[in-house]
Parts: C-alpha cells; structure tokens; sequence
C-alpha cells in the first residue's frame, strides 16, 4: 500500500510539472506579443518587470522540477531547509512585482497622486515586512516529514494570507473608486480606463479564490503547500505579465510611454506620452489628447484614438 508520504510526493511532482508547462504554454501563446511589446522595444522598468515575471517564474519551476526528481537529496534536513527557503523568497519576489504593476496602472488613474503613491508604499512596507518575517520566523518552525513534505504549519500562515487580500482589496478597492468617478465625469469608455478596471477586478477574484480555497484547506484539512506552491508561481507570472501586454497592446506601439488623466477647465484630458515606442509608467509627459464634448460620450479621442 502506497504511502501518504509517498502520495503526498507524487502529488508534489505532477503540480510542478503541471505549473513548469503552464507557464511554458502561456509563454508560447503570448510570444507574438511578447516579441512585438517586449523584445523590440527599448529597456525600461516596465520591460524589466515583465522579463523578471515571465523567466523568473520558468527558472524557479526548472529548479523544483530538478529538486523534487531527486527525492535522496530532498531527504537531507539542511538541503530541504535551504530549498524550502527558496521557495519563500522565489514566491515573495515574483508576488511583489505582481502587486507592484497593479499598483502602478491604479497610480497612474490617480494622475501619480501623491496620497495613492504613500497608500501604496506604506502597503508595500507592510507586505516585506511580511515576507521577510516568513522567512525568517515561519519557514524555520515547518513541520516536513522525511520526503521534504509540509506536514504542519504555524497559524501565522493564516495572518500572512490575510495581509495578501487586505492589499488586493486595497487596489481594487481604489480601481472602482476611480472608476466610480470615471463614469460620472464621463471618461469611463476610454479604452485604457476599462483595461484597468477590467484585469484589476479579475485578477482580485481569482487571488481572492486561490488564497481563499488554499489556505484554509491546508490549514484545517491537510497541508497541501507543496502542491500549491508550483501552481501560485504560475498563477503570479500570468496575472503579471497578461496585464502588461494587455496595456502594450492597447496603444500603438510608436505612440505613448505613459498615461495620465488630467482635470481642465473644459473637462478632462488623457494625456498620452510620446517616448521611443514602449508603453511605460516613466515620468514623460509630451502630448496632451482631449477627451471633451461628444468624445467622452463615444470614448474616442480628438487627436488620435487610444484603442
């Protein structure tokens, strides 16, 4: 009779399979835009971001996959310890660009306000400090059996999925707020402004389900970390870089390096940058697009459309 350990193992082994095609497979689908949005354009924050998303979380699902197919290795408590280590820092990195990148689209609605960029860092802050305290103080206090499986873990888990959500609630949160505003004011059709609107509100149910389902479960039922680590990794580096093609691609590519939204006397204005050709979240500001009159009705735009 098979046992639980060893189907625990196996369990672990088909989701790092699983997760290392899935993010292979999503890369594949989206090289066409990858390469048009990404590869030709020139370096920028945002392009790193994306780069660090997409091959970061392919690298660290290569490693697992390498780790877990040498179950002996994996019997050594030191080499267990350091690789359960590498999968905390592996996940924390990859989920804060993850968040960073929402961040930046919602900041941008707030015309780069400056209350939203201190909301934000004084959430990022909270959130290291979360990070870093799993790292050091939870990680060490795992229960892993013999095969290098979670088999118990501290109640601290639960208060660090709950900062996650409270962040995630905290930008969708702003995203409908602006939102809100957009409709009343009458910009709400411009094609940017429903992007945002849109991938935020997805993105905050599916984290929202995972976190919720996952938790829970492995703290009450059966710890299932190994299992759900593979899949997060994946989970992350889509709902990462998606959103950044989605915004590449919404934009002519010899227009706009950034997007601002700015009150007038006569209404508002959408101001688009003119930069090398990559949409960024860079402090340029070149060219002003009006969005007033019949245009904030139809959601075009006077002098070139968004979309």
């Amino acid at each position: 009779m098979i046992s639980s350990s060893s189907t625990q193992a196996f369990a672990r082994n088909c989701a790092c399979l699983a997760g290392l095609i899935s993010v292979i497979v999503d890369g594949i689908l989206c090289a066409g835009k990858e390469y048009r949005y990404i590869w030709q354009q020139p370096w920028s924050r945002v392009k790193l971001l994306y780069l660090f998303s997409r091959y970061g979380a392919i690298v660290v699902q290569i490693v697992t996959c390498v780790m877990i197919s040498s179950p002996s290795s994996l019997s050594d408590p030191h080499i267990c310890y350091n690789w359960i280590l590498f999968q905390h820092i592996s996940f924390s990195s990859l989920y804060f660009v993850f968040e960073l990148v929402l961040m930046l689209r919602v900041y941008a609605l707030y015309k780069k306000s400056a209350h939203i960029a201190t909301i934000f860092t004084l959430v990022s802050l909270l959130e290291i400090a979360f990070f870093v305290y799993n790292t050091v103080s939870v990680a060490p206090r795992l229960v892993l059996d013999e095969k290098c499986i979670i088999t118990e873990a501290p109640t601290d888990v639960i208060v660090f999925g709950l900062v996650l959500l409270q962040n995630q609630g905290i930008i969708v949160g702003l995203t409908l707020w602006r939102y809100r505003h957009a409709i009343r004011d009458g910009w709400a059709n411009i094609p940017v402004v429903k992007l945002v609107m849109r991938d935020g509100v997805w993105i905050f149910c599916a984290i929202t389900a995972v976190l919720a389902a996952t938790i829970p479960y492995s703290m009450f039922v059966e710890n299932m970390g190994h299992v759900f680590f593979s899949l997060l990794i994946t989970t992350v580096s889509v709902f990462t870089c998606r959103p950044i093609l989605n915004m590449q691609s919404l934009i002519p590519t010899d227009q706009q390096n950034d997007i601002h939204i700015h009150d007038t006397e006569e209404g508002f204005q959408f101001t688009v940058s003119l930069t090398d050709s990559f949409v960024s979240y860079d402090d340029i500001d070149v060219s002003v697009v009006s969005l007033v009159g019949s245009a904030n009705e139809r959601g075009t735009v006077n002098e070139g459309t968004v979309g």
